[in-house]
């Protein structure tokens, strides 16, 4: 049985699912810097966080395959929450960098990636960049 902290839940993030890894607010032009979040009261066991370091991730994978950094790096996709009263979208890469080159910010979550519209022969290549970078958030050494 799942059990909601909100009536009538909108997002994940207002149920007792458990959630992957992700950066919140990918949907958003110009999401926070920093995001603090507060509970007043909880009576529930379980809710421990993970936490990854994106920056050392993208590092990781730009060492070890620089193709699979750069198609993250320049290919802009989709990210969208929508529900009854809402529809926010953006269009940003996973991986954004500066003028030198260095990741500037990481948009990773699966949930509010949309629909991907990108052209067929481009499709196997960025889904492989972004499995092995979401494969290298889940690993032990990067938790």
């Amino acid at each position: 049985m799942t059990r909601f902290s909100k009536p009538d839940p909108n997002n994940l993030a207002y149920t007792s699912e458990a959630l992957p890894l992700h950066t919140d607010l990918t949907n958003q032009e110009l999401p926070p810097g920093y995001q603090f979040l507060h509970c007043l009261a909880n009576e529930a066991s379980g809710g421990g966080s993970l936490f990854c370091d994106g920056f050392a991730v993208s590092t990781d994978l730009q060492e070890a395959a620089p193709e699979l950094t750069d198609r993250l790096a320049n290919t802009a996709i989709p990210f969208r929450f929508h529900d009854s009263d809402t529809d926010i979208r953006a269009r940003k890469p996973v991986i954004t960098r500066d003028v030198e080159g260095h990741t500037r910010e990481i948009c990773f979550n699966a949930h509010l990636a949309d629909i991907l519209d990108l052209q067929p022969d481009e499709l196997s290549p960025y889904y492989a960049a972004y499995r092995r970078f979401m494969a290298m958030t889940r690993s032990p050494e990067s938790r």
